[in-house]
């Protein structure tokens, strides 16, 4: 199914002559036409074609009589965007009762108006073919399932859990579509198409700590390494090939600062590139003996309770910001915050987004998700390319999803992080599941390709929405 968005298309069309060589192929055939605001007003004067209205943008309307397609040209001359079906046999109306399981089973698509073995004009860049639409209706007929799939999905990630089923995972926007995003605009292409991660070799991973006790004093350590010896920094490393998070920032800590802690959240993510990382948490002390000079080694020269961070010399300043996350959620305990989230231990062998993308309905104000119909139905994941940064990645997948002309909208953090390591080499991926708000009501938000919206019930989407508040994501820092 393509949206007939040009003047040249309209003319290919208008120039198909009986492309089935079939006779009637035009005597009936059903439109979806969209305006930015998701209404048909009667002055475009095609509105008398259709039985009623059109409301929203994603409702598929029968006509009730013949008509030539040359009866098109005005839609298009007034910038809206057309989708045909076309069918050579008489269609009958839905009975109610069909009617209301139709609307139950794929939301606003009107699949069942086209009959099994009825055939849709496809346009795909500039060319045209006709499409048997047998198996697309029973894949539409399963979509029911996946679509109430998708409301726990987004309930188990507002928890701050991963998507354990992958035995059907699916990137939407990988590194070779990107690729040839790029090669179309004719700009030639430079990243990899097949990029593995690998743990200390194409991809580094940091864990830091940020603790903070009673009397509100920060940990910190005295480096050892020649190139910043006696500077100060948190407790902070690399990770070491087939270690979760959880176990690599409790090793980190205990060797550079003597003290055992358990890990109780995410604080916050940062990004360089795509193919490096860095994952600060924070938690609670449980025992050990600080550092003390007498007992430096490689990992540090000492560590200690610091109340004032000012007066030490630091191996950098980009700490700071951690630091004050940190201070912030140990003194803000008790006002909004987001729930402990620890990364899920959900193997991945790529790096990738998975992006829960939330925006209002005007008409009933409800809050929907954008969801992908690629392969089935499932919340859009998108690779991260290794040679750009995280927001320039999110752009090019916001585009290719909406088109060049984007809609306001806001990443506000991470709900969740996937992360596994194991084994060591080939499950170096990570997943980072996070949420976008949009500012326009979605009968604003016209999409391109096979994505659509889901209504959530009122009580999840409203969870959703309070995620747009100060802290109620973990903030992901992508670092220029």
């Amino acid at each position: 199914m393509f949206h007939l968005s040009t003047t040249n298309h309209l003319k290919e069309f208008l120039g198909a002559k009986n492309p089935l060589q079939k006779p009637g192929i035009f005597d009936k055939f059903s439109l979806h036409c969209l305006t930015k605001s998701g209404i048909l007003t009667s002055r475009t004067g095609i509105a008398p074609l259709f039985h009623r209205k059109i409301q929203t943008p994603r409702k598929v309307y029968l006509l009730s009589y013949p008509i030539h397609p040359s009866a098109l040209r005005p839609v298009l001359e007034r910038g809206y965007r057309i989708t045909v079906f076309i069918q050579q046999q008489t269609i009958r109306p839905l009975t109610q009762e069909k009617k209301t399981r139709r609307y139950k089973e794929v939301g606003d698509i009107n699949i069942y108006y086209i009959r099994k073995g009825g055939r849709s004009l496809h346009v795909p860049k500039g060319g045209l073919h006709f499409k048997n639409y047998s198996s697309r209706i029973g894949r539409m007929k399963k979509t029911r399932f996946k679509m109430d799939n998708i409301e726990s999905q987004i309930k188990a990630l507002l928890n701050g859990k991963g998507l354990e089923s992958h035995h059907n995972f699916f990137c939407d926007f990988t590194l070779n579509d990107q690729n040839e995003v790029l090669a179309s605009k004719g700009v030639q292409p430079t990243g990899p198409t097949d990029f593995v991660p690998v743990t200390k070799k194409s991809v580094t991973y940091i864990v830091a700590a940020v603790l903070v006790n009673e009397d509100n004093q920060v940990l910190m350590i005295q480096e050892a390494k020649a190139s910043c010896s006696g500077q100060w920094y948190l407790p902070a490393g690399r990770m070491e090939p087939g270690e979760t998070i959880y176990d690599a920032v409790k090793r980190e800590v205990m060797e550079e600062t003597g003290i055992d802690f358990e890990p109780t959240t995410l604080l916050m993510a940062e990004s360089a590139a795509g193919s490096w990382f860095r994952f600060v948490l924070t938690g609670n002390v449980l025992g050990g003996r600080l550092k003390t000079p007498a007992e430096a080694d490689s990992e540090s020269l000492q560590a200690k309770w610091v109340s004032d961070i000012k007066t030490l010399q630091l191996r950098s300043s980009d700490i700071l910001p951690l630091i004050q996350k940190g201070v912030e959620y140990h003194n803000n305990r008790n006002e909004p915050w987001h729930a402990k989230t620890m990364p899920t231990n959900i193997a991945h062998k790529k790096l990738y987004m998975r992006f829960i993308i939330g925006v209002r309905r005007r008409a009933n104000n409800r809050v929907t998700v954008l969801v992908s119909e690629k392969d089935h139905v499932h919340i859009p994941v998108c690779e991260i390319n290794p040679q750009r940064s995280v927001h320039s990645t999110i752009k090019k997948y916001m585009t290719e999803i909406f088109g060049a002309d984007l809609p306001q909208h806001r990443p506000h953090g991470l709900l969740s992080l996937e992360y596994n390591g194991a084994p060591a080499g080939q499950h170096d991926g990570i997943c980072l599941n996070i949420f976008i708000s949009i500012r326009q009501p979605v009968e604003e938000v016209p999409l391109i390709d096979k994505y659509s919206w889901k209504d959530l019930n009122p009580t999840l989407g409203e969870e959703l929405l309070q995620r747009i508040g100060k802290n109620q994501c973990i903030p992901l820092h992508v670092i220029r």
